[in-house]
């Protein structure tokens, strides 16, 4: 009848392209099977190569190499504690995440971070609210100038003479000693920095600290000199 010969072409249909589908299932399955046998570079490359499309090339917003100035980021925005830098005493190429806050310098001395307050309130925000708790504090004895913080991710003890004296340095130049041949620095911990309720912005207590006696250093040329070694 009409009806049953229907229903052999619709049965006919039915299996043909159940056996196409099975078919590229194979076919799909051999091949996966040799992309995961492949390399991810040789994988990647017969992918380009199927689909045309030109590899990106990544962006990164980390800075390699060794000393560098950061004047132009000066005050730029703001910004948390580095994070993914990799120690400064490590053997490893250094890497130096970019740590930015307002009203804030930053400078990088032989992969160490240093911070420098621009002005009084500045000063207390750095030493109170940025500055962490093991990070080493600077600032010129008996007279105005700003409030100096090193990052010490590491939990240091102590800071290498090289980047203290670097860091006293700036502090002796971004303060009312930025004329002397000499000026004796106070370092300390920001664990001991506090501040008494009522006085005025950028005046601190110290409960414990250590004395450093050094000429003050202007940034320019010194990191200018730096980068071109």
């Amino acid at each position: 009848s009409v009806w049953e010969r229907r229903v052999f072409v619709w049965c006919a249909m039915a299996l043909r392209r159940l056996a196409v589908a099975m078919t590229l299932c194979i076919a799909a399955g051999r091949l996966s099977g040799g992309l995961l046998q492949k390399t991810p570079s040789r994988v990647w490359r017969t992918f380009l190569g199927r689909t045309g499309v030109t590899k990106p090339t990544p962006i990164s917003n980390k800075i390699f190499g060794t000393s560098c100035s950061l004047h132009s980021l000066r005050g730029a925005g703001s910004g948390g504690p580095v994070t993914g830098a990799s120690h400064p005493n490590s053997n490893e190429k250094e890497v130096v995440v970019l740590e930015k806050h307002k009203g804030v310098r930053t400078f990088i001395e032989d992969g160490w971070t240093i911070l420098v307050g621009k002005n009084a309130v500045d000063n207390d925000n750095l030493s109170l609210n940025i500055g962490n708790a093991n990070d080493f504090w600077f600032h010129v004895a008996g007279c105005p100038g700003s409030h100096v913080v090193v990052r010490n991710p590491n939990q240091d003890s102590d800071l290498p003479q090289s980047v203290k004296v670097v860091a006293a340095g700036l502090a002796a130049w971004y303060s009312k000693a930025k004329t002397s041949s000499k000026a004796s620095v106070h370092y300390t911990t920001c664990k001991h920095v506090s501040k008494v309720r009522g006085s005025p912005a950028g005046q601190v207590l110290l409960a414990k600290y250590k004395a450093l006696s050094t000429g003050p250093l202007n940034p320019e040329p010194y990191f200018a000199s730096k980068l071109k070694k």
